[in-house]
Protein backbone atom coordinates (compact mmCIF):
# COMPACT_ATOMS: atom_id res chain seq x y z
CA UNK A 1 0.00 0.00 0.00
CA UNK A 2 1.56 3.58 -0.81
CA UNK A 3 1.42 6.13 1.89
CA UNK A 4 -0.49 8.93 1.80
CA UNK A 5 2.22 11.41 3.16
CA UNK A 6 5.12 13.05 0.81
CA UNK A 7 8.07 11.91 3.06
CA UNK A 8 7.16 8.08 3.32
CA UNK A 9 5.74 8.27 -0.29
CA UNK A 10 9.04 9.21 -1.63
CA UNK A 11 11.17 6.24 0.60
CA UNK A 12 8.04 3.86 -0.85
CA UNK A 13 8.46 5.13 -4.65
CA UNK A 14 12.21 5.12 -3.96
CA UNK A 15 12.63 1.45 -2.77
CA UNK A 16 10.65 0.90 -5.97
CA UNK A 17 12.35 2.16 -8.60
CA UNK A 18 15.65 0.49 -6.96
CA UNK A 19 13.92 -2.25 -7.37
CA UNK A 20 12.86 -1.93 -10.89
CA UNK A 21 16.43 -0.52 -12.31
CA UNK A 22 18.16 -3.75 -10.42
CA UNK A 23 15.48 -6.06 -12.32
CA UNK A 24 16.54 -4.00 -15.36
CA UNK A 25 20.00 -4.55 -14.85
CA UNK A 26 20.13 -8.06 -14.37
CA UNK A 27 17.91 -8.48 -17.55
CA UNK A 28 19.86 -6.38 -19.57
CA UNK A 29 23.48 -8.37 -18.42
CA UNK A 30 21.49 -11.66 -19.40
CA UNK A 31 20.26 -10.54 -22.65
CA UNK A 32 24.32 -9.38 -23.18
CA UNK A 33 25.52 -12.81 -21.92
CA UNK A 34 22.85 -14.42 -24.49
CA UNK A 35 24.37 -12.23 -27.06
CA UNK A 36 28.19 -12.96 -26.65
CA UNK A 37 27.11 -16.69 -26.95
CA UNK A 38 25.23 -16.27 -30.19
CA UNK A 39 27.98 -14.75 -31.52
CA UNK A 40 30.40 -16.90 -30.27
CA UNK A 41 28.18 -19.96 -31.85
CA UNK A 42 27.54 -18.37 -34.81
CA UNK A 43 23.54 -18.52 -33.82
CA UNK A 44 21.48 -16.04 -35.55
CA UNK A 45 19.00 -14.41 -33.17
CA UNK A 46 15.35 -14.01 -34.44
CA UNK A 47 14.24 -10.42 -35.01
CA UNK A 48 11.65 -10.56 -32.59
CA UNK A 49 14.18 -10.71 -29.81
CA UNK A 50 16.88 -7.76 -31.25
CA UNK A 51 13.39 -5.82 -31.79
CA UNK A 52 12.64 -6.24 -28.35
CA UNK A 53 15.75 -5.65 -27.04
CA UNK A 54 15.87 -2.02 -29.05
CA UNK A 55 12.96 -1.21 -27.53
CA UNK A 56 14.41 -1.93 -24.02
CA UNK A 57 16.73 0.91 -24.70
CA UNK A 58 13.85 3.46 -24.75
CA UNK A 59 13.21 1.82 -21.32
CA UNK A 60 16.39 2.24 -19.78
CA UNK A 61 16.28 5.90 -21.41
CA UNK A 62 12.82 6.90 -19.38
CA UNK A 63 14.60 5.29 -16.55
CA UNK A 64 17.19 7.93 -16.17
CA UNK A 65 14.74 10.64 -17.33
CA UNK A 66 12.84 9.59 -14.47
CA UNK A 67 15.86 9.12 -12.08
CA UNK A 68 16.56 12.75 -12.66
CA UNK A 69 12.94 14.17 -12.17
CA UNK A 70 13.19 11.82 -8.59
CA UNK A 71 16.47 14.26 -7.54
CA UNK A 72 14.59 17.16 -8.69
CA UNK A 73 11.35 16.58 -6.58
CA UNK A 74 13.55 15.69 -3.62
CA UNK A 75 15.56 18.87 -4.15
CA UNK A 76 12.40 21.60 -4.62
CA UNK A 77 9.28 19.50 -2.66
CA UNK A 78 10.81 17.22 -0.21
CA UNK A 79 13.87 18.72 0.95
CA UNK A 80 12.26 22.01 2.28
CA UNK A 81 10.03 19.69 4.50
CA UNK A 82 12.93 19.29 6.87
CA UNK A 83 12.08 15.54 7.13
CA UNK A 84 14.84 12.74 7.42
CA UNK A 85 14.81 11.33 4.06
CA UNK A 86 17.58 10.39 1.81
CA UNK A 87 18.38 10.24 -1.67
CA UNK A 88 20.69 7.13 -1.45
CA UNK A 89 19.01 4.49 -3.36
CA UNK A 90 17.84 7.43 -6.37
CA UNK A 91 21.68 8.31 -6.71
CA UNK A 92 22.89 4.43 -7.42
CA UNK A 93 19.59 3.62 -9.56
CA UNK A 94 21.14 6.58 -11.49
CA UNK A 95 24.47 5.19 -11.67
CA UNK A 96 22.81 2.00 -12.69
CA UNK A 97 20.59 2.98 -15.24
CA UNK A 98 22.99 3.79 -18.20
CA UNK A 99 25.33 0.98 -17.13
CA UNK A 100 22.47 -1.09 -17.99
CA UNK A 101 21.69 0.74 -20.86
CA UNK A 102 25.42 0.11 -21.81
CA UNK A 103 24.72 -3.46 -21.60
CA UNK A 104 21.52 -3.64 -23.24
CA UNK A 105 22.93 -1.71 -26.33
CA UNK A 106 25.95 -3.85 -26.41
CA UNK A 107 23.22 -6.81 -26.75
CA UNK A 108 21.37 -5.09 -29.23
CA UNK A 109 24.61 -4.59 -30.99
CA UNK A 110 25.85 -8.02 -30.97
CA UNK A 111 22.39 -9.77 -31.97
CA UNK A 112 22.21 -7.56 -34.95
CA UNK A 113 25.71 -8.62 -35.63
CA UNK A 114 24.22 -12.32 -35.94
CA UNK A 115 22.08 -11.44 -37.94
CA UNK A 116 24.57 -11.00 -40.82
CA UNK A 117 26.13 -14.63 -40.01
CA UNK A 118 23.08 -15.59 -42.13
Amino acid sequence: MIPKNQPDRFRFMEKLFLRVVLALTIFSALLLLFAVIAVNQIIVVPAAITAATGMLLYVHGGNILFGFLRILKFLFVIRPLKQRVSIGRSLLAMILSPVAGIMAYFAFFFMALTGCAA
